[in-house]
């Protein structure tokens, strides 16, 4: 166990000192006291007690703890790391030597009658003495060993004394009770968790820490547990199939050379797999805005496929509230162009669920609407523009698809609203995010513009090469995100972009109940391995007949700390793998509309 404080763990404990240690009705200064701080950190036991504090509450909120998508960053979790500080004490003559006896909380045997007041004094005396001098063997035992004082084997041990009988004719009890004490190893073996293959060693840890040879053949194990004894490796292996605490008896010796087998006993605990812990609970069916807990949808069009899946999150489940999460696909009739939208309520929002919801359809209906009428303008314009070459026709290209966007994310944004004025309570409670793209696939290029507003992603997949279309939107502070306003509605070119491409294999639009757990940060979703290794997930799901489904029943996927409502849609052309042009010295290119200007 570490004797250093790792440098984060220390200056977090100098913070708690010196929060202690201020004086509030004056500045806090206690650079006079800086040696008086810097010797308490050198003081293992009050470190054991800041340990124990975090221990504490680790184990009174462990549950929630755990879903925590940082909990491996943060202080909590390293001071647990780092571990209780070894204690290496004197060895006493006898127990008045200590400041306060260790064994105050023990409680002498109360109920026992006698009569004789001296014989009852005798027996207290005796048991005192006896006390002392177990303690004092547990300490000489530590210290030759440069082992911390074992609580666990303290308690076991004194505990023979207090069940001992008081026998005035045996002047050697003393012996006796410290030969039985010397007698009683101690046991340790890691915890295990259910569900997760184990394997582990028990081992001594009193009087020395030392392997231990076990018979396969003389240990008792449940057969209910799904472990075995491996006599080879000495090892207990296997997978739990159920969490508790188990005494696990079984008969050692030191060495096999060794001819008596003698008697041992460990506690073995088995946590519980986390997803155990969940709880699937129904919202209250008074509740305004009722919304089904999933949702998918497939399209199948000449050149491409469409298809989005919606999941509720394992947070809502255990909560017993709604999928916050929506999204809309669509095929503009008898074309080559589609619209894909998702969105993610916020989670503080009380109406968030409806407010995702209102934004994808108002934005698709403006946008399949507006793509309608302006389908053949658009596509003469696309015609005429020559890959790689920013002229005329690119521009008023570009801002087409711009107005087409603001229009949309007007409407949507003025629904939002009226919904708000409707229902006498705030715009923000309807807070969402809004991820949209329209898409033109003809069978050797793609063209995207795209809008983005909030955290997720979009992005241009192709096996060797990821784009992404705009940025996560993060708010005015970290692990904030930015959600559909009028605000942002006038600040609107800066997050529409537009792309031509020809070796796009899909595109995909999710929420952060994806991303997060497959990019982690937002640099990750520029790591085109990441990116890579997410579709060899999901291509196989496409292959399905019903590949809604089949992505709806994938992204039920469990991660640790990342329970939010998961959706994504995806593009892709019937050819998985489309063919690129080697001679076309990869042609594409990109424009940012950010400078154009908006109407209204």
């Amino acid at each position: 166990m570490s004797q250093v404080l790792h440098p984060e763990i220390q200056s977090a404990f100098t913070d708690l000192l010196t929060q202690l240690l201020q004086d509030k009705t004056q500045s806090p200064d206690l650079s006079e006291n800086a040696e008086w701080i810097s010797q308490l950190l050198k003081n293992k036991r009050i470190y054991n007690a800041y340990y124990d504090l975090a221990e504490e509450i680790y184990d009174a909120s462990a549950f929630q703890c755990e879903q925590l998508p940082y909990f491996h960053q943060t202080q909590l979790y390293h001071i647990l790391q780092q571990g209780r500080q070894a204690i290496y004490l004197p060895c006493p003559n006898n127990l008045s030597e200590f400041e306060q006896p260790v064994d105050s909380e023990i409680e002498i045997e109360k109920n026992t009658v006698h009569t004789d007041v001296e014989t009852r004094q005798s027996d207290f005396n005796q048991k005192t003495e006896l006390l002392s001098l177990v303690l004092d063997y547990q300490l000489e035992s530590a210290v030759s060993h440069e082992q911390s004082l074992d609580p666990q084997m303290l308690a076991t041990n004194l505990q023979v004394v207090l069940n001992s009988a008081p026998n005035k004719d045996a002047p050697n009890v003393s012996t006796d009770i410290i030969e039985t004490v010397k007698k009683m190893p101690y046991f340790q073996i890691p915890n295990a968790r259910v569900g997760q293959i184990y394997q582990a060693k028990i081992q001594m840890q009193h009087p020395m820490q030392q392997p231990v040879y076990i018979c396969a053949d003389r240990i008792e194990i449940s057969d209910d547990l799904g472990l075995y004894f491996n006599q080879d490796m000495q090892q207990l292996q296997g997978t739990p199939l159920q969490a508790g605490e188990f005494k696990l008896n079984f008969q050692y010796k030191i060495n096999q050379e060794q001819v008596d087998w003698q008697q041992g006993e460990v506690t073995f605990i088995v946590t519980p797999d986390p997803r155990s812990l969940w709880q699937i609970n129904e919202p209250d069916a008074n509740e305004p805005y009722q919304k089904s807990h999933s949702d998918s949808e497939y399209i199948q069009a000449e050149n491409f496929k469409i298809a989005a899946s919606s999941q509720r999150g394992r947070s809502h489940e255990h909560a017993g509230s709604f999928r916050d999460d929506d999204f809309l696909i669509r095929q503009i009739d008898n074309s080559d162009w589609a619209i894909l939208i998702v969105a993610d309520g916020a989670g503080s929002a009380d109406f968030s669920r409806r407010g995702s919801q209102l934004a994808v359809q108002s934005m698709g209906q403006i946008l399949l609407d507006d793509l309608k009428q302006r389908q053949a303008h658009l596509d003469q314009l696309i015609a005429g523009w020559q890959v790689a070459e920013v002229d005329q026709q690119l521009q008023a290209l570009g801002q087409q698809l711009q107005d087409l966007f603001y229009q949309a994310a007007l409407t949507a944004v003025e629904a939002i609203e009226h919904e708000a004025h409707e229902q006498q309570v705030d715009v923000k409670k309807f807070s969402t995010t809004l991820l949209a793209a329209i898409v033109k696939q003809q069978p050797e290029r793609t063209l995207i513009s795209s809008f983005w507003i909030g955290d997720g992603a979009i992005a241009v997949y192709s096996p060797d090469k990821i784009r992404l279309m705009g940025k996560p939107d993060g708010g005015e502070f970290a692990g904030q995100t930015r959600f559909l306003s009028r605000q942002v509605v006038n600040q609107f070119s800066a997050h529409v972009n537009i792309g031509y491409f020809q070796d796009c294999q899909a595109i995909l639009l999710m929420t952060d109940g994806i991303s997060d757990p497959r990019f982690e940060t937002d640099a990750g979703l520029n790591n085109l391995q990441k990116w890579q290794q997410l579709w060899q997930e999901i291509q196989p799901k496409l292959q399905h007949e019903k590949p809604d489904q089949a992505l709806l029943e994938w992204s039920k996927f469990f991660s640790a700390g990342h329970h939010d409502d998961r959706t994504l849609a995806v593009l892709w052309q019937d050819s998985l793998q489309k063919k690129v042009d080697e001679n076309d010295d990869q042609k594409s290119s990109e424009l940012n509309v950010h400078d154009k200007p908006l109407r209204g």
